[in-house]
């Protein structure tokens, strides 16, 4: 089997897999930025993509192989993703009781309404809502964070 030999499917599902591809090394890319962001300053990251998800690095991930197996449909691929995603629901799970002994009540706080891996339609549609309604909603977040009551040297957020 030639490696460099062109892919066994049509241009639609070639074009729709790199799409995916790049729209995951986005993903990725912002994810790391803002949790990079926040390691600087010893908080828990919750801005970026981790205000519609828990996990967007792990989302990321399973998105870019999802694209490869868009455009490469072969039984690596399609043994790769099953296996990948396994290990990426395995690892978040590991991460959020690190995050809960670390961050404690302010971690509850965050993962309260947040899915893990599948962003809520809605909350992707505030985002790209009118400034008006993205301040409202921020107004709203300000207002249910600020009850927490959290000590300043534990349980920070970005």
């Amino acid at each position: 089997m030639n490696p460099h030999a062109e892919p066994a499917v049509g241009p639609a599902a070639y074009v729709l897999g790199g799409a995916l591809v790049l729209a995951g090394l986005a993903l990725l890319a912002s994810a790391r930025r803002a949790l990079r962001w926040a390691r600087k300053r010893d908080v828990m990251a919750v801005r970026g993509p981790y205000s519609f998800v828990r996990h967007p690095q792990y989302v990321a991930l399973l998105v870019i192989i999802l694209g490869f197996l868009l455009q490469w449909p072969s039984p690596a691929t399609l043994l790769m993703f099953p296996a990948l995603a396994w290990s990426c629901v395995r690892l978040a799970r590991d991460e959020e009781r690190w995050a809960a002994e670390e961050f404690g009540c302010a971690w509850r706080a965050y993962i309260y309404g947040r899915p893990a891996f599948l962003p809520r339609l809605s909350r992707v549609w505030a985002a790209l809502a009118s400034p008006r309604l993205q301040r409202q909603a921020r107004l709203a977040w300000q207002r249910f964070t600020t009850g927490a009551r959290v000590p300043a040297t534990r349980g920070r957020t970005s």
